[in-house]
């Protein structure tokens, strides 16, 4: 490929947040390496590891672009970091744990940027080592309904991108004011959508574009698969009441994100009823029986659906755990409504377009 042709190619930054990501940092940032596209950028931000992350990174020297923050700012605040930094007229907003195992990845996603009125191309994210997984990872699979196997060689519109290893036009970027940072490591993803979305701008998901998954140091123990379906809930909360369930709507048979949303709308059902009928248990003794029946039939979903990635006793673990990651999604999303509204009533709009709607928070 000759000089000429090279600058004619559209600069991408790669822009990767990473903390405590010494396990897979650097499979992420070879994967960057390996593109064909010949114009890239690699900007990593290191958002106070406690790890050798900071080692990891300064090994590489010149070829990537290490900020390391003095300060942890979560993954919305490490975004606006790396994404100030950026110098490319599309950003690969990717992941720690996830790497480009296509060496075309960049390049078929810029195929699709020749419309200008899409935003954002995300891939299909994949485990490529599913004989790797232990059981904490393959129970927080289950808890949170990952698409994360082939599937079919379909293009969808979507309603959000999750910032794995998606393709994003800068200048939509730009238009919305980067990320709000007040959510902090949940959500960021939606709301940065949801704003783009309402610029006019489109998403889709070309599921013909594959990339690796993998697992941090953010997954690796029960506690941990707890506290996050504790900071999912607390940023849903804020994406609930900023833009209402109408970001929801999408095109094509996706039935993975619709069984989500079917998902997610149960574990906020769950809490409450949970609490109502324990309360009336001592004034209706048929209250204790439908308490248990609800709670069994959700451990047995769990049970069943587990039975794709686990086997034996690991299934009723799965089950037990699926029904304290229910109960602690649903306690936090209310609590977060409560908080959120307290902290500053202007976020109730449920999608309502407000003045300098794209911009900021």
């Amino acid at each position: 490929m000759t000089e000429e042709t090279q600058v004619e190619q559209p600069l991408v930054s790669v822009v990767i947040p990473v903390f405590n990501g010494e396990l897979t940092i650097a499979r992420a940032i070879d994967s960057v390496f390996t593109q064909t596209h010949p114009n890239v950028e690699c900007i990593v931000v290191d958002d106070e590891s406690q790890d050798s992350t900071a080692e990891i990174l300064r090994s590489y020297g010149d070829r990537i672009q290490a900020v390391f923050n003095e300060k942890n700012r979560g993954t919305a605040g490490a975004y606006n970091i790396g994404t100030s930094k950026a110098t490319g007229e599309f950003v690969i907003l990717m992941a720690s744990d996830c790497c480009m195992t296509d060496p075309y990845h960049i390049t078929k996603a810029l195929v699709h940027m020749s419309d200008p009125t899409l935003a954002a191309v995300s891939g299909q994210g994949i485990f490529d080592h599913l004989d790797k997984l232990d059981t904490i990872q393959r129970i927080f699979t289950t808890v949170n309904l990952l698409d994360v196997t082939d599937s079919e060689d379909e293009v969808f519109e979507v309603p959000f991108i999750e910032t794995r290893c998606d393709l994003v036009r800068y200048k939509a970027l730009e238009e919305i004011g980067f990320w709000f940072e007040g959510l902090y490591n949940s959500t960021e993803d939606q709301d940065i959508s949801a704003r783009i979305r309402q610029l006019g701008y489109r998403l889709i998901q070309d599921k013909r574009i594959r990339f690796a998954l993998d697992f941090g140091q953010t997954e690796d123990n029960l506690y941990k698969v707890i506290k996050k379906q504790y900071k999912y809930a607390n940023g849903q909360g804020y994406i609930f009441l900023k833009y209402g369930l109408g970001h929801h709507v999408m095109t094509g048979n996706q039935a993975n994100r619709r069984s989500r949303i079917w998902h997610r709308f149960i574990q906020i059902v769950l809490g409450p009823t949970t609490i109502g009928l324990a309360a009336l248990i001592p004034v209706w003794p048929l209250a204790g029986t439908l308490l248990a029946l609800m709670l069994g039939a959700r451990a047995a979903y769990y049970f069943l659906s587990s039975g794709r990635w686990l086997g034996g006793l690991d299934r009723v673990f799965c089950a037990v755990i699926g029904i304290v990651c229910d109960l602690t999604y649903s306690l936090s999303f209310l609590w977060s409504l409560v908080l959120w509204i307290a902290r500053d009533p202007s976020v109730v709009r449920f999608g309502k377009p407000v003045a300098e709607q794209g911009r900021g928070a």
